[in-house]
Order: C-alpha cells, then structure tokens, then sequence
C-alpha cells in the first residue's frame, strides 16, 4: 500500500521553513511570530504516518526492536549531522551574547549526551544545548515506544480519553506559561511530553479514520495552507495561550484531516514532495546553520533581509547536500545490513522507507 500523501508532505515541508524563520527571532528577527506551532502539527503527522504505515505490522507481529529499529535509522543519521553541526558551530563562533552559551564542561556532557539522542544534563536552559530543535527528535522517539507497546492496539474509545486526559495537562501548561512553546528548555520541559502525545494520538484516530485520499477536489486540500500560513504568522498579542490552545487542539489537527482526506492538484505533486522531502533535514540543521549565517551577514553590515535570505539559502544548499551524500546513503546501508542478517524475516513492510515527521 502506498501511504504517499502530497498534500501532506507539502504541509509538512511550509512547516519546517516557518520553524527556520521563528528561529531568527534569537536574533531579533521578526520573520515569523508563531512558527513553534508548527512542532505540533509535526506530531499529528508522525502519528497519522506511523498508524497507516506500521499498525497493521505490528498486530500482525512485528517486533518492538524492529520497529524501533526502523525508527531510529530513519531519524538518527540527520539528527546526528545537526549535532556535530551545532558542535562545530559552537566550539569555533561561541557567540557571546547567547546567554545559554556553554563551559567546556556544559560542552562535554552535551557532546556525550547528544551521540546517546539523550538530553545534557539540567546545568544550562536547553534539553539540547548543541541544536535546540532536536529536543521533539527526543519526545518522537518517545512517542514511538508508546505507540509501539500501547498505542497501536488501543481501541478508539481508550485512545480518546488519553488524549482527552493529554490535552487537560496541555491546557494546564499553556496558560501557566503563556505559550504553548513548552518543551525545549527544561523550564516547563515535562509538558512537551503531553504536547506530543495528544497530537500523536490524534493523528493516530485520523489516520484510523481516512480513506484514501480523495481525487479531484484539490481546492479542499488546499484550505489548509492558508490556515496553517496565518496561524505560523500571527501575532495574537496578549491571547497566545488561548490562540495556541485553539490551534493545537483544534486547528492542527483539522488541516491534518484535510491534508489525509483529500490530495492536492497534480500540478503541485512534484513541488509538495520536494518539500516533504526536504523537511527533516531542514528540521534538523537549521539552527547552527541559522546562527553561522547570521552571524557571518551582520558581520559584513548587511541587514535583516539579508540574514533571512542567506538562512534560507545556505539551509535548504546544506540539508540538500547532507540528505543527498550522507543520510539516505547511510539509511540505505543500515537497512541493506539489517534485512542481510535477517534473510528469512525481513519483509518490505519491515523495511519500508516512510514519511518523516519534520519532524519527522
């Protein structure tokens, strides 16, 4: 069965540049006031791809080590190139007027933490002081283990009430912080769990639900992208917390739902899985990439319209390069590897490639 949804990966590809252009406001650029939403529809995502794409394996049997096995080759390579990344990046700019930048001790233990996938210990503000964005890679994986060892053979009604329960601590969170961009500092860390798992399990009823894409109503498949666009976009002023109530609990997960039920025009295929393609390893990379350019562009005395441009391309000319020559090249390796020593039980299902939510 093929589970290839264009419209979603051209969603999920609008995503990860809104989450580029939100990091810019590091450094005072307003490109993008919202683009933290963005990780939540990435969530949805992975729970909608992960259902279609591994639920039926698993009642039929597959293993709790091959699933994860699959996941981690598919997420572990380009997690692991925005590391190193953000180890180069940190050890030769060390920017000082970042105020989370590190001692050489803070540097060794995120260093030995990262190669783990595994967050520094809580010395300094982020789970990941290398490359911040990798703190979803984390609570993904996370969400993996529970779908792999729950979720999957919950009933719809069990599902409902945990994401029910999910969305109670979510609320609880966003109003006591403000902002439902919890997660990647250890400050409120702890709500990114429930963060994932009700968009995860929403995604998960989603894709239980949808048929296959329907053709020939392209326009319905579309009223997401300007939803998503605006709500990336806005700012709500004093009603974020409300706002991005609204838009984790409600919103994400319909454009998930139009982007499942209907396909795009035939027209913008090509475009929308270039973006899906690239989306992860733009996910991944972006932010040492981001704070090298910048730093480079203010350098020269050049603007912020500058430093959007030169982010923008140096992201998508690195994330290209790195998927091209080392990711795919390496995930094709890992599993060639895996299904020679497994000759008898290997099976296409196994070894699928699949979606990435941008996560991933």
């Amino acid at each position: 069965m093929n589970d290839r949804n264009h419209g979603l990966d051209g969603l999920r590809g609008l995503g990860a540049i809104a989450v580029v252009l939100f990091h810019l406001r590091s450094f005072d650029i307003n490109a993008v006031n919202s683009g933290y939403l963005a990780v939540d529809f990435f969530f949805g995502l992975s729970g909608f791809v992960l259902t279609r794409s591994y639920e039926e394996s698993l009642r039929a049997g597959l293993g709790t080590i091959k699933f994860l096995q699959t996941r981690l080759i598919r997420l572990y390579p380009m997690y692991l190139i925005g590391a190193i990344l953000g180890l180069v990046q940190t050890m030769i700019l060390l920017p000082p007027w970042i105020p989370h930048v590190l001692s050489s001790g803070q540097l060794a233990d995120a260093s030995g933490m990262a190669i783990l996938m595994l967050p520094a210990l809580p010395s300094g503000r982020d789970l990941f002081p290398l490359n911040a964005p990798s703190w979803s890679l984390l609570f993904e994986i996370g969400a993996s283990l529970v779908f792999c060892l729950v979720l999957f053979r919950s009933r719809d009604k069990i599902l409902f009430v945990a994401a029910i329960a999910s969305a109670l601590f979510v609320a609880i969170g966003t109003v006591i912080a403000g902002t439902l961009n919890l997660g990647p500092a250890w400050h409120f860390g702890y709500f990114g769990a429930f963060r994932t798992l009700y968009a995860f399990i929403i995604g998960q009823l989603i894709a239980r639900s949808c048929s296959t894409p329907a053709p020939g109503k392209g326009f319905l498949a579309l009223l997401g992208w300007p939803i998503l666009i605006f709500c990336f976009w806005h700012d709500p002023g004093k009603w974020r917390a409300g706002r991005d109530l609204i838009f984790a609990l409600s919103i994400g997960p319909m454009i998930v739902w139009l982007g499942a039920s209907y396909e795009v025009p035939k027209f913008m295929e090509k475009a929308c899985a270039i973006l899906g393609r690239m989306s992860y390893p733009i996910y991944c990379v972006h932010y040492p990439v981001m704070i090298a350019v910048v730093m480079f562009v203010r350098s020269r005395g050049y603007g912020d319209a500058s430093c959007v441009a030169g982010t923008l391309l140096a992201v998508a000319t690195i994330s290209y390069l790195m998927l091209r020559y080392i990711d795919e090249p390496v995930r094709a390796a890992l599993t060639g590897w895996i299904k020679s020593r497994r000759p008898s039980q290997a099976s296409e299902t196994i070894l699928k490639p699949e979606a990435a939510t941008a996560g991933v």
